[in-house]
């Protein structure tokens, strides 16, 4: 076997095959978190960003992997790469970044380049760099772009090398790999799991007047992507909490007011909308720790809301559920133990076009992130050493690639403590129009305008 040669770590549990089944077949192809970094007087540079790589591997096992195989779901493997070439993992633009296209692009080259890239673009006006971690969501979630963030800005903040060289080349070492997340949490009990299977077959025909989106397409998925800010992130939450809810679940409740409100064409008979909400399952998983730990850890729960509802208590209900989820983690692992019933996914995934959607949008928030640099070097007794005044994330935008068989809406949302709140809006290229989306958009920011108005 060459030096180079892949070297298999262990096979893909269920979630983890499900999204790499879905990439090889071009039906969700990436994640993203952008970070704008700045610094009052040095600037990143590719010398800066490859030490800073090679740091982020070093403490990351995940980012050193690759996918072998991953167009037969029976035989597909994670291995890693002994040897990585870092040029190939990170590019450095003059333009900005084309978010809706990136998202879009799938990962080659997975016999020698782990399927994660970072992509680096100067802000104008000098007011830092905006770097897009954007990677493969069979080997990581929406929180493992943070815990990359993490540890690039850690690597930046520690005393500058005294060589100026780019790195090239990574050796990496043998690391073991964190179990798949139903080894580590059952998903569900027996009869959760029957509970579940039941809701999927039954929901088409019991909630006909349920909007989940136009029919699967499952041609090769193009992303449309819109992005806007939250107004008033400090305010935003402040009346949340005064209406005993969170901004998540405003948000959910607020995209389905707007859905339900926006009329389609054709017009819908709809009168309730079901969508999910993205659950981090890492809090449950304590053999061993997971908090800083990047992989696929995360699950969801559907609700349901109805034109009658009032805005303010779908909030509340959807963040009662969401409560119901975090004191009783099989409710929200339920849907990882439906993949169990799924034979073939190379053949299961095609036959789904035309079918329809479990929900129709869906929302996935990683809170306020406290991006600070002297927090992310404090466990390896390093810091800045500038008083605050080093690297530092001003803002943060985090954004996917649509799923042609999942949700036909999907809202990221990403808050920086101190700084600003940025929600991703995105569809798939041709089965919503822009159009309407941009209609509810509108509305979901008259709506989010008023209740801060009254803060």
């Amino acid at each position: 076997m060459s030096e180079t040669a892949p070297l298999p770590v262990r096979k893909p549990g269920l979630l983890e095959l499900w999204s790499t089944a879905r990439h090889a077949q071009h039906l969700h192809l990436r994640v993203l978190l952008l970070a704008t970094y700045t610094h009052p007087s040095t600037p990143l540079t590719p010398a800066l960003l490859s030490g800073a790589l090679a740091s982020a591997i070093h403490a990351h096992p995940v980012l050193a992997l690759t996918i072998l195989h991953a167009a037969t779901p029976r035989t597909t493997e994670f291995a890693r790469l002994p040897r990585i070439e870092l040029a190939g993992l990170y590019c450095f633009h003059e333009s900005e970044l084309d978010l809706e296209t990136l998202v879009s692009t799938p990962f080659d080259a997975l016999d020698s380049l782990p399927p994660w890239r970072v992509d680096v673009v100067p802000r104008p006006a000098d007011a830092g760099w905006d770097v897009a971690f954007s990677f493969h969501h069979g080997l990581m979630d929406g929180e493992s772009g943070v815990y990359f963030h993490h540890a690039l800005l850690a690597a930046l903040s520690t005393p500058a090398p005294t060589s100026l060289d780019i790195l090239t080349t990574l050796q990496t070492e043998h690391r073991e790999l964190t179990p798949a997340l139903e080894d580590l949490l059952p998903p569900a009990s027996t009869w959760r799991t029957l509970a579940a299977i039941s809701s999927a077959v039954l929901k088409p025909l019991t909630h006909r007047d349920t909007w989940t989106g136009p029919p699967i397409v499952t041609s090769r998925c193009k992303t449309s992507l819109r992005l806007f800010p939250l107004p008033r992130p400090d305010a935003l939450r402040t009346r949340c909490r005064r209406e005993s809810t969170t901004v998540p679940s405003l948000l959910h409740a607020a995209f389905a007011t707007a859905i339900l409100s926006t009329p389609t064409t054709p017009a819908s008979p709809a009168t309730t909308v079901s969508g999910t909400i993205a659950i981090s399952l890492r809090r449950f998983l304590s053999l061993p720790p997971l908090r800083g730990t990047m992989g696929v850890f995360a699950g969801s729960i559907s609700c349901r809301h109805d034109a009658a509802d009032g805005l303010w208590d779908s909030a509340r209900r959807t963040h009662a559920a969401l409560q119901r989820a975090v004191n009783e983690p099989g409710r929200a692992a339920a849907s990882v133990g439906l993949l169990r019933f799924v034979r073939d996914l190379e053949t299961w995934l095609p036959a789904r076009a035309g079918a329809m959607r479990g929900d129709g949008f869906g929302v996935s928030s990683l809170g306020v992130v406290a991006f600070d640099a002297d927090e992310a070097a404090e466990g390896r007794g390093e810091g800045d050493g500038q008083g605050g005044q080093g690297w530092r994330v001003a803002a943060a935008t985090f954004a996917q690639s649509a799923s042609a068989v999942g949700n036909a809406l999907d809202i990221g949302v990403v808050g920086v403590a101190g700084g600003p709140g940025r929600v991703a809006v995105m569809w798939q290229d041709g089965v919503l129009a822009r159009e309407w989306v941009e209609g509810v958009v509108e509305r979901v920011q008259a709506i989010l305008g008023e209740a801060v108005e009254e803060e």
